[in-house]
């Protein structure tokens, strides 16, 4: 229905002022079309039109406008009436109007969504369509009027197809962001499924591993319930569950009763519950047993653990028992028990337990010789046993004995000759670095540890870097017996202050130079980090800001005499904004301040 809130005329008036008796003329009709055919457009709809016809047969007004407004005469109060059909009829007689272009714009440049937007616009309609029928003979015959006409409504409609191209553009970004996020999404779910295929076959193998492990077991108790005498195992009702803790009570109140001197007791036996069934208590009952036994009982002791000695040595409970018996053993006890060592001693280095037997052995052997052939056994698997977790332990131990016979073996003679060229990779190892340790503190020049020394001193900066190398220069810097040893220790520390200052490890190697170095190293560690050289700054200012540098820095700071002390914090004063934005050098911009502070060190220049 047509309505006064729906007319919007554009106001293109235009006075011809050309001639001062031409009357102002609207150029626009109802609808927005130059035209000079109506003086005024309709006030409400086209009924209202006074007939102002002649009895001489002059058409009136209204019946020659009557094609004009015949849309809007009939059924413009009508609900049903169509005003797209209504405008088409209106246009009929408008060359620039025609509805094939119109629509083959709408096919082939809007999508459906802009044809529904478009459709229920026909002011955009309309004008769309009139711009596209323009053609270069009509654009000829327009007035500058109707011409500026037609390009305000094509500004119109490049704007609302601008608006719509932005809300596409829009509407297509979320839309990729939306597939990225799926997208991610996915990637995620890929990465957790992956994870879980993992651990499930991480778990699948262990599953098969405990089910084999299980079945060997039910195996093997089933074959030693098949060599057990059948017995009626059924609990009578008068047995309560706490059986085996009386039967372990009874045992030992057994074991107790075999304390005493006269009491008979089968040695054999006990020996075959350590080794067999890892019995602890038939253990500590022979340990306390050769403390207060008579040398016949002790005598048949030794008799029952010699046959057993080796499994005895490597077992949990039963390594004890052969300690106890090299402690209190006689001489020639202690001799047998030695010589079932002979040809397995690198087999007893390198076990868990037989290793703390070996060196019980080397500490109650009074025969030098047999000790001197237990250590030529070492001799034959010295590259994996020097850095052994057990073995490392028997090293130690051969490195502090003290030789009496005329020819002690030549322990670094053989042990240089197979480590030659690997002393710094021993050096990095958690045992080896015990071990070389060792060669430092007990062992002296003429003895073989010069090539150690001389390896290590060449790989400073390497081994400093390791998490247990930096022990063994740490070692060099402070107990180096030749004071030579311990200069070149500090001079690399020197050249690569900065490089090992910055290192997790290797700090502490520097900490461990600056305290024992003295006045003279601090002074010239501190032209070292002070000075620039060729870098970008100097090297206390990445220090100070470091990890594991600002530490260092804190320590000089702190141990500096007072004017190096001013020098340093001025010179990092000058880098506080640097260092207030890093994690750690706050720390050393808080000491910084806190120093300059209680010297009353300000930046006023000073008056002249």
């Amino acid at each position: 229905m047509l309505s006064t809130s729906k007319w919007n005329p554009i106001n293109t008036t235009t006075n011809m002022l050309h001639d001062s008796s031409r009357i102002t003329v609207d150029q626009n009709d109802y609808y927005g079309r130059l035209t000079t055919r109506l003086p005024t457009p309709p006030v409400l709809y086209p009924g209202h039109v006074t007939d102002l016809g002649s009895s001489s047969g002059t058409p009136s007004p209204k019946e020659t406008l009557k094609d004009y407004f015949e849309p809007y005469t009939s059924d413009i109060h009508s609900p049903h009436c169509n005003r797209d059909s209504s405008v088409s009829k209106f246009w009929r007689d408008d060359p620039l109007f025609t509805n094939n272009d119109f629509e083959h714009l709408v096919g082939n440049v809007l999508d459906d969504e802009d044809k529904l937007a478009f459709s229920s616009s026909p002011t955009l309609h309309r004008t769309i369509s009139t711009l596209l029928s323009i053609t270069a003979t009509s654009l000829a015959t327009m007035s500058p009027d109707h011409v500026g006409h037609h390009l305000q409504n094509a500004i119109g409609v490049i704007h609302q197809l601008v608006d719509s191209l932005k809300a596409t553009q829009t509407d297509l970004d979320k839309k990729c962001h939306q597939v990225w996020s799926l997208q991610s999404c996915l990637t995620a779910k890929e990465l957790e499924v992956r994870n879980i295929k993992q651990q499930l076959a991480v778990a699948n193998r262990l599953y098969d591993a405990q089910t084999i492990k299980l079945q060997q077991m039910t195996e093997k108790k089933t074959m030693v319930s098949e060599q057990l005498p059948k017995t009626n195992t059924r609990r009578r009702p008068s047995e309560k569950p706490s059986q085996s803790r009386q039967q372990q009570g009874v045992l030992n109140a057994e074991y107790r009763r075999h304390l005493d001197k006269n009491a008979q007791v089968d040695w054999e036996a006990m020996v075959d519950k350590i080794i067999q069934r890892g019995d602890q208590q038939a253990s500590l009952f022979l340990q306390q047993k050769l403390k207060c036994v008579t040398e016949e009982q002790k005598q048949a002791i030794f008799e029952a653990i010699l046959p057993q000695a080796y499994p005895l040595m490597t077992s949990r409970f039963g390594n004890f028992l052969v300690q106890r018996l090299l402690e209190v053993g006689t001489i020639d006890q202690v001799t047998a028990l030695i010589a079932t060592m002979q040809g397995r001693v690198v087999a007893l280095t390198c076990q868990q337990f037989g290793c703390h037997v070996l060196q019980k052995a080397f500490d109650c052997c009074s025969d030098e010789q047999m000790k001197a052939d237990m250590v030529c056994e070492l001799f034959e698997n010295i590259q994996d046993t020097i850095t052994h977790k057990h073995a490392c332990h028997i090293w130690q131990k051969v490195f502090e004995m003290q030789w009496t016979i005329p020819n002690p073996p030549a322990v670094m003679d053989h042990v240089n000759k197979a480590i030659q060229g690997r002393w710094t990779q021993v050096a990095l190892d958690e045992t080896g670095s015990l071990v070389i340790q060792h060669i430092f503190e007990n062992l002296k020049e003429d003895a073989g540890k010069r090539p150690v020394i001389e390896e290590v001193l060449t790989n400073v900066v390497t081994i400093a870097k390791g998490q247990w190398g930096n022990w063994v220069i740490q070692h060099v810097l402070e107990q180096a017996q030749d004071s030579r040893d311990r200069e070149r220790a500090f001079e690399a520390v020197l050249e690569h202050a900065a490089t090992l200052s910055m290192d997790q490890f290797a700090s502490k190697v520097v900490e461990k130079a600056l305290r024992s170095g003295g006045p003279v190293f601090l002074g010239r560690f501190m032209d070292k980090v002070l000075t620039s050289g060729q870098r970008r700054r100097e090297p206390l200012i990445d220090m100070a800001s470091d990890q594991y540098g600002n530490y260092v820095v804190q320590w000089l700071i702190n141990h500096t005499e007072t004017n190096d002390q001013v020098k340093m914090c001025r010179l990092i004063k000058r880098h506080m904004v640097s260092l207030r934005g890093s994690k750690y050098g706050q720390r050393v911009a808080f000491l910084v301040e806190k120093v300059l502070r209680s010297h009353e060190i300000t930046t006023y220049p000073a008056q002249h």
